[in-house]
């Protein structure tokens, strides 16, 4: 079956129509085109996160016309193997593996941008065996780009029977792997973000200092875990503003100190130190040490500061202990 644009004239004569005249145009890619943008849309509109690519997969199948469809990424950086995120079997999802390039026509997509084997792809790369197990005749598969430029990974369509149509379904598959590729470039960098968040976590609880990041133009602070751990407070006593830190100032201090970071900030410079004493959940007073970073936008705003305040009232206690003693000993 395709589809037919048909442009008709009416030809009058004598004021009566005589003839119709013609032309049929081909859109059958066109209109497949549609039809695969309507289906990933629709069929993708209401999931994300882990649902989004098992859901994903199907769709592709469907538009293409293909048994198998499946999406994977890149393990490592020598793009020598990939891991399977999402396989639709014809009527089920499949087992999550992953397998080395070579020798398979998955290898060609990431070194020319695309593979294409309308029949007989056991026959071109005889030593992929997943090719027998799954009884592919026919391949096509694009590689899956970041927003750089870099491939992070490739989507692929397998039959059972000849692919035909290269055009067509050539171009529904751009499509579906600028959606796959947008997709999988967020999640991976929310995976690097929760790993980062984790190593600060483990680096916080390895320190005594409690790091702190304000964002000046929401008024938003956020502290490490040292706020507990050094400083005593619940989870749930700790406020996420600037006041919060201000309050437990010491009465003495906190005009020296808040007089220092804005002078820091007016006059545009980008660090600030100063010492103060801070209230502790219970009540007594630490000695802390506060370096704070400043920064500015391309027109010299500032618009966030970062800081880490540590604990030094043991150090300065044993200073003024040595202190006494000397004084004692003359």
């Amino acid at each position: 079956t395709v589809w037919l644009q048909d442009i008709v004239t009416v030809v009058v004569e004598n004021n009566q129509a005589v003839t119709l005249r013609g032309v049929m145009v081909d859109i059958t890619e066109r209109k497949r085109m549609e039809i695969a943008l309507r289906a990933l849309v629709e069929g993708t509109a209401s999931v994300t996160g882990e649902e989004f690519f098992p859901v994903f997969v199907r769709q592709l199948a469907a538009a293409v016309g293909t048994r198998y469809a499946f999406v994977t990424e890149l393990v490592g950086t020598e793009r020598t193997r990939v891991r399977i995120i999402a396989i639709w079997m014809g009527d089920r999802l499949g087992t999550l593996f992953e397998y080395d390039l070579s020798h398979t026509p998955c290898k060609v997509v990431f070194d020319q941008g695309r593979a294409y084997h309308p029949e007989s792809v056991q026959e071109i790369y005889p030593k992929d065996k997943d090719l027998v197990d799954l009884g592919a005749v026919g391949y096509l598969g694009v590689t899956l780009v970041d927003s750089s430029g870099k491939p992070i990974g490739h989507l692929c369509v397998l039959h059972d029977k000849p692919l035909r149509e290269e055009n067509a379904a050539l171009s529904i598959m751009n499509v579906f792997a600028a959606r796959a590729a947008a997709e999988l470039e967020r999640k991976q960098m929310e995976q690097a973000l929760r790993e980062r968040e984790k190593q600060m976590r483990l680096f916080t609880l390895a320190t005594n200092d409690i790091f702190w990041n304000w964002d000046l133009i929401s008024g938003t602070v956020t502290r490490s875990i040292g706020v507990e751990k050094v400083l005593g407070y619940l989870p749930n006593e700790i406020m996420p503003s600037v006041e919060w830190w201000e309050q437990r100032l010491h009465p003495d201090d906190r005009k020296r100190v808040l007089s220092a970071f804005h002078d820091a900030v007016l006059k545009g410079k980008s660090t600030c130190s100063y010492e103060y004493r801070f209230l502790r959940s219970d009540n007594s007073f630490a000695m802390i040490s506060d370096r704070a970073y400043i920064v500015r936008d391309q027109a010299g705003t500032p618009v966030r500061a970062l800081g880490a305040m540590t604990d030094i009232s043991e150090h300065r206690q044993a200073a003024t202990e040595r202190q006494n003693l000397y004084e004692r000993l003359q």
